[in-house]
């Protein structure tokens, strides 16, 4: 009545079939998106686009001008520069501008500063 599914691939996968297939980006941003939410108590499911839209890597809307942020990290020294909205999720935080007005490192271990403030 049930087939047992294997929860491996077998090596005839494509290794880069999660970034080559569409429908699993589909289905990725639909997962993404997709939020709970306690009202009254009760758990409900609500979706959120902007999960999506970072899901799938790009912008519910278009901004006038992106502001640049440089992450710096604190072991290695790697600099990486990127947008404020990309590094907040690349970072896993809400708001970037208290981990730049802090000047501490996050706690992955990356200092962000403004890349219009050079001077200071």
């Amino acid at each position: 009545m049930f087939k047992k599914v294997e929860k491996k691939f077998s090596g005839s996968v494509n290794p880069n079939f999660m970034e080559d297939d569409l429908t699993f980006k589909n289905y990725l941003a639909l997962y993404c998106c997709i939020k709970p939410v306690k009202i009254h108590g009760n758990k409900k499911v609500l979706a959120s686009s902007t999960k999506a839209c970072s899901a799938l890597k790009i912008r519910e809307h278009q901004k006038k001008a992106r502001k640049k942020v440089k992450l710096i990290n604190a072991k290695t020294g790697e600099i990486k520069e990127m947008a404020i909205d990309e590094a907040e999720n690349f970072l896993n935080v809400k708001n970037l501008y208290a981990v730049i007005w802090r000047g501490r490192p996050t706690r992955t271990g990356w200092y962000v500063k403004d890349v219009g403030n050079e001077g200071d």
